[in-house]
């Protein structure tokens, strides 16, 4: 690459407008190396006219391998010495979940920052580096771009390669500390009372008569889900459990006090605790420190400002959930693992003698390789390794994961419950007249949907999962390897994330009446469209399989494979196969013409998907599990 006077890394979109307010002041040229972490500064610095680079060429597949191992060290050394006080529950492997799961984002987006900021001055011989580095505190435990964790390694690798650093981030911030901390306990007392007249009432609805059966959540089609339940079953109630009821600030002790006093002391030693964590951390300097770089500093500034808090409002919540599942006395909680209290939740199942249900509201599969096997691993965590009574199977690809991570719970081969329902055919047809206009016909156009789940940098970038900006990529590369195929179309069925809004994918991807953006409509209408899915890592591909449709892996730069698949191969013959995966986006116009050409039919060629459906004969209701007991 050009050797370059400067390197400036921009995180959002007021650095962006900093970047050209202050270019000048510092004798750089913003045209020459301007980096932008996520494609919302991208688009950003794009129409401020400045050229920038995204992270493609400074996170690549090597890095993220590199992040994977040694955020497995971080991690094993925070379970060993992260100690939670038992409070006669049976909490403490509970709270250091909890914990872990959010000291994970804030290890890999340290160790990702390094990788990108080092890789990008080696690549451009840079002399000088600009980032924003003001520091400002965040009570939410994951990361927030205007922590500027970028800026800070940024201005301490510069130190570490002697290159000069300069700010470019100039503008103060107003705060409103003390007022927001006020605002903030009176929401958490109002929700507090909200809670305990809730369970009261429901107490006095529930808890003398039928038996009662409490969700976590209405999300991932759990409300269709309870309708059912409920139309199948009258003889019992169904019930939203609220909550969980997580502070984001650190309790005063006069709080603590009123409310938790018989616990004040208890509290006051897991603060203990915390604070002799944070001693351990200043003293291995070799577990906290990356390619030559410390990162322990940030890492204790996130546990200070958030993350030490929400693990004291777990420990309140569950004291809290004590008290309320004892009046209630649920028959059952069936939850789908997206709530910061389902290990609790399990816990307490076994403690108070009712069931617990988990139907993982996402898609766990085998790992066939280390660096899979340590993100799997730690991402099934709160999903299909939770000691809940029952595992809701709704695929026999969990069975892979089960495989590698055996659970002691009963496993029911249910079926999909809350994703992977059938599609209907004429709901999708109208679905596409509405989109493509009466001049095309569903029958004679072939059908490309992509749908995959980018991770932003406040998830950590796992392995696993594309990143925002590989996510782009993978788009624009599909769009552009069939442009040329006829009577094809292309939906992108699109979730705004916070890197990447849908004025940044239409910015970035060119839409044109060949290809179109899907964001509100139902997932299961755009699905049953579709010829063919193209994903990286996703239930869409679980969802897919069910309804016979094939399904093309791509994306990453090659790096995953989200099950096993016909790889597309320039020196081999395409054959019929449920799953395929192209590797390189060379390769990819031959796989979608081979694919599409082959005219995998749902109706014709269902044995193509036998392995990845359960049979109606073993298949395990529901509703028969909880009115049989």
């Amino acid at each position: 690459m050009k050797k370059n006077n400067s390197v400036i890394f921009i995180d959002d979109a007021s650095q962006a407008h900093n970047c050209v307010k202050n270019s000048a002041k510092y004798g750089c040229d913003p045209l020459g190396c301007v980096i932008a972490m996520n494609p919302v500064a991208y688009v950003r610095l794009k129409r401020y006219g400045i050229k920038a680079q995204n992270t493609l060429p400074y996170l690549t597949n090597e890095s993220h391998m590199r992040v994977v191992k040694k955020s497995e060290q971080v991690i094993r050394w925070f379970r060993e010495n992260a100690k939670f006080v038992d409070f006669g529950m049976n909490m403490d492997e509970a709270y250091r979940n909890s914990f872990v799961f959010y000291v994970r984002f804030v290890v890999n987006e340290c160790l990702c920052s390094i990788e990108v900021i080092i890789n990008a001055i080696r690549a451009h011989e840079a002399c000088m580096v600009l980032a924003s580095s003001r520091r400002i505190s965040a009570r939410t435990a994951q990361i927030q771009t205007f922590e500027n964790y970028l800026g800070f390694f940024a201005e301490k690798i510069s130190s570490y390669m002697g290159l000069e650093f300069k700010n470019i981030d100039d503008e103060k911030i107003k705060d409103n500390g003390p007022y927001d901390l006020a605002k903030d306990i009176m929401r958490y007392v109002m929700k507090y009372i909200y809670i305990h007249m809730w369970a009261i009432a429901n107490t006095r609805n529930y808890g003398l008569h039928k038996r009662l059966v409490l969700f976590t959540t209405r999300y991932y089609q759990m409300g269709a889900l309870i309708k059912k339940l409920q139309d199948e079953l009258p003889g019992m109630n169904f019930c939203l459990l609220e909550g969980p009821l997580i502070p984001t600030f650190s309790f005063p002790d006069l709080v603590i006090r009123v409310l938790y006093g018989k616990h004040y002391r208890m509290l006051s030693e897991q603060k203990h605790y915390f604070d002799d964590l944070d001693k351990k951390i200043d003293a291995d300097k070799d577990i906290f420190s990356y390619r030559g770089i410390p990162f322990a500093e940030p890492i204790k500034k996130k546990l200070t400002d958030a993350i030490y808090s929400y693990s004291i409002g777990e420990i309140l919540w569950s004291i809290e959930l004590d008290d309320i599942l004892s009046r209630l006395r649920p028959y059952a909680i069936i939850s789908s693992g997206n709530r910061l209290d389902e290990t609790s939740l399990a816990k307490f199942g076994k403690k108070k003698a009712f069931s617990t249900i988990l139907i993982s509201h996402g898609s766990l599969v085998e790992p066939k390789n280390e660096y899979e096997k340590i993100e799997w691993g730690e991402q099934g965590r709160t999903l299909l390794r939770l000691p809940v009574t029952y595992l809701a199977l709704q695929t026999p690809l969990a069975e892979g994961y089960l495989k590698i991570f055996p659970s002691s719970s009963n496993l029911l081969k249910t079926g999909p419950l809350i994703w992977g329902g059938s599609v209907n055919r004429e709901i999708s047809r109208a679905l596409f007249n509405r989109m493509f206009g009466h001049g095309r016909s569903l029958d004679s156009t072939r059908v490309i949907v992509h749908a995959s789940t980018p991770n932003t940098n406040k998830c950590s970038r796992p392995y696993i999962y594309e990143t925002s900006d590989e996510y782009i990529e993978s788009v624009r590369q599909l769009v552009e390897a069939a442009k040329n195929i006829p009577d094809t179309v292309i939906v992108v069925r699109f979730r705004p994330v916070r890197e990447i809004g849908v004025a940044e994918i239409t910015d970035l991807i060119k839409f044109s009446d060949n290809v179109v953006l899907s964001v509100k409509e139902p997932f299961i209408e755009v699905l049953g469209m579709a010829d063919l899915l193209v994903s990286f890592s996703s239930t869409t591909i679980e969802e897919a399989l069910q309804n016979h449709i094939p399904v093309l892996l791509f994306g990453g730069n090659g790096r995953y494979c989200h099950i096993p698949a016909f790889e597309v191969r320039p020196d081999a013959d395409i054959k019929k196969s449920a799953v395929y995966w192209v590797r390189q986006a060379h390769d990819l116009n031959r796989a979608l013409c081979g694919i599409l050409e082959l005219g995998i039919d749902p109706e014709i060629d269902l044995s193509l998907f036998d392995e990845y459906i359960y049979k109606k004969s073993e298949r395990v209701s529901l509703s028969a599990l909880l009115g049989g007991g």
